[in-house]
């Protein structure tokens, strides 16, 4: 993130503190299922590339 600090340095960029980046979720149904198959299919791609085979 230094490289990226030094860059905006350079368009004249000002710190300024905040909270930082939180998740919303207004569904929490949808995003239970959007992580749900988020983990499916980090473990498919961990199970392909461990097998030897192409991810698709």
């Amino acid at each position: 993130m230094a490289g990226v600090w030094r860059f905006k340095l350079g368009f004249g960029a000002e710190f300024k503190a905040g909270l930082g980046a939180w998740e919303y979720a207004p569904s929490w149904i949808l995003y239970r299922a959007l992580t749900l198959a988020q983990r499916m299919r980090a473990r498919l791609l961990r199970r392909d590339t461990a097998s030897g085979l192409e991810p698709a």
